[in-house]
């Protein structure tokens, strides 16, 4: 039978047993496998539920302040912005062929802009989208968190669509948010002609909810915008979070 679970001991540490998921948490770095039987302290294998509550009670710091650096999948990785990213952030941020016809034009950045953007991380997050080979593909964000609902963005270099990546991304950050964040929604936005993006949102488990009309002014008109949310019932359980018993 496979189960889900997660394990969190102190506050320092967030370790999930992943098909090649590895947790970063401030200066720790931890790689769990599906191999290790009893990784709860108790050494008692419980539900992501029970173990959450475990944590609050355990640890001094709230579970969904942690800051996570790093989300490695099967074929990405996404890693928190810093200022190691800077050129990459803001040629990203400021190429509109990056976004697509979709997109609305973003105000353009400095790299001063996207410095103070990418260190304040405590409610809006920036990832860096990575190939294995360390290559930057694009941007997954997080934002808008309020009244137990997050909004997530993400966008990919044109020349690593229908590859698979977007989807794995989409699903290793709801993953983490639904673990590591006190919510019970997540959401997002597409134009209704993006068809691509819909698929993969519909891959995760969104489910589309109705349209907001002419509320996005993109190249020059105004346009419809699709809504997109999943819930953490609909969720349940984290699909790159097993183990085997």
């Amino acid at each position: 039978m496979t189960r889900n679970y997660l394990r969190l001991v102190g506050w320092a540490e967030f370790v999930s047993t992943v098909w090649g998921l590895e947790v970063v948490v401030g200066e720790k770095k931890n790689r769990a496998t599906t191999t290790s039987p009893d990784l709860e302290p108790s050494g008692k294998l419980s539900s992501v539920e029970e173990n959450l509550e475990k944590a609050k009670c355990q640890t001094e710091s709230n579970y969904s302040d942690w800051r996570i650096e790093l989300l490695e999948g099967r074929n990405t990785r996404l890693k928190l912005g810093d200022k190691e990213d800077l050129d990459f952030f803001v040629g990203f941020w400021n190429d509109l062929d990056f976004y697509g016809e979709y997109e609305p034009i973003m105000e353009q950045m400095t790299k001063g802009d996207a410095e103070k953007r990418l260190a304040d991380s405590s409610k809006n997050a920036y990832f860096i989208i990575q190939k294995k080979d360390g290559a930057n593909i694009g941007l997954i964000a997080y934002f808008g968190q309020s009244s137990g609902s997050i909004t997530i963005g993400y966008a990919i270099k044109p020349s690593e669509h229908g590859k698979g990546y977007g989807t794995e991304a989409l699903q290793l950050m709801v993953d983490y948010l639904f673990l590591a964040k006190e919510i019970h929604r997540v959401q997002a936005n597409t134009d209704p002609e993006n068809k691509a993006s819909q698929r993969i949102l519909e891959k995760v488990g969104f489910k589309k909810e109705g349209v907001s009309r002419k509320s996005s002014f993109v190249r020059g008109q105004w346009r419809d915008t699709l809504n997109h949310s999943i819930l953490r019932e609909e969720w349940k359980e984290p699909r790159m979070v097993t183990r085997t018993t």
